[in-house]
C-alpha cells in the first residue's frame, strides 16, 4: 500500500510567459515486494520491508516572445527502509539497505525549445535538453551494497515540419556521458 501527502502551488506570472510549480510530498509505503533468486535461479516474490518517503519538487519556466521557451525542474527526495521483514533473502537472511532502491537523492532537468516559421507551411524547432540523475541504491541486498552511478543524458535536435510531415535530426549524448545506469 501507497500513500501519498502532498501540497503544492502553480502559478502563471508575467501575463503568462512564467510558470512555477513546487510541491512537497511525504509518502509511506507498506509491504514493498520484491524479486529475489533461488540459488537454482528461480525467481520468487517476497515482501521486504515498509518506507516512507519525504521529498519537494519544483519546475519553472519561461517563454519569450521571439519563440524560445526554457523549462528547468529539480527533485531532492530522502528514502528511509523501516520494519524490515527478517526472512527476506535467501538463507541465511539478508539483511536490508536503508534506503529505497532506484530513488536518487537528487535528479533535475532543463529544457531549451526554439520555434519559428520558416514561410506559411513551414516551421522550425530547435530542441536541447539535459537530464541529471544522481547516485542511487540498486538493491535492497544490502550484502551486494551496489550503487548506480550520476548520470547526465542530453539530446539535441532540429526539426522542419509541415501540418503533413515532418523531418527530424537528433543526437543523443552529444557529450559522451558513460554513466552507469
Amino acid at each position: 500500500r501507497l500513500r501519498n501527502y502532498e501540497v503544492g502551488a502553480k502559478l502563471r506570472l508575467l501575463d503568462g510567459r512564467m510558470s512555477v510549480r513546487t510541491a512537497a510530498f511525504y509518502d509511506t509505503w507498506s509491504n514493498i515486494q520484491t524479486d529475489q533468486y533461488r540459488p537454482s535461479g528461480l525467481a520468487y516474490t517476497t515482501n521486504v520491508a515498509d518506507a516512507r518517503i519525504i521529498g519537494v519538487e519544483g519546475e519553472i519556466g519561461f517563454e519569450w516572445d521571439f519563440g524560445l521557451s526554457v523549462q528547468l525542474n529539480g527533485l531532492l527526495a530522502d528514502t528511509k527502509v523501516r520494519n524490515p521483514n527478517p526472512d527476506f533473502g535467501a538463507r541465511p537472511p539478508t539483511p536490508v539497505i536503508d534506503e529505497l532502491p532506484g530513488v536518487p537523492d537528487v535528479s533535475g532537468g532543463l529544457l531549451a525549445i526554439y520555434k519559428r516559421p520558416l514561410t506559411d507551411a513551414l516551421t522550425l524547432s530547435l530542441v536541447g535538453e539535459a537530464r541529471y540523475v544522481g547516485p542511487a541504491a540498486v538493491s535492497f541486498d544490502a550484502a551486494l551494497a551496489q550503487r548506480s552511478s550520476n548520470y547526465l543524458r542530453t539530446r539535441i535536435s532540429a526539426e522542419v515540419a509541415t501540418e503533413r510531415w515532418r523531418l527530424t535530426l537528433f543526437v543523443a549524448n552529444p557529450l559522451d556521458d558513460d554513466g552507469d545506469t
